[in-house]
């Protein structure tokens, strides 16, 4: 799977994040948004973005680390919400 696009708008992202929240345990990764570097940290359904001051490489955003279970239907759910937001051909 590609990675977040920079610059998308923070709303989109949280948007992109609530479609599969629920089915993980744990998100966590930068993204570029359109209000500059932001620290994703998510906890089951709940989203939180916040904007992140220090220095951030250009491999270490765009990528979120997804953690979930055996059963919790992540994998679909990810792939659904990515092709909703990112693969509008």
């Amino acid at each position: 799977m590609r990675p977040v696009p920079d610059g998308i708008p923070e709303r989109d992202l949280e948007h992109f994040l609530n479609l599969f929240a629920e089915t993980t345990f744990r998100i966590k990764g930068f993204v570029r948004t359109d209000k500059g570097i932001c620290l994703v940290s998510c906890v089951g359904n709940l989203v939180s973005i916040e904007p992140y001051d220090s220095e951030v490489s250009e491999d270490q955003t765009g990528t979120l680390i997804v953690l979930s279970g055996a059963g919790m239907g992540v994998k679909k759910a990810v792939r659904e919400a990515h092709n909703t937001y990112f693969d509008k051909s």
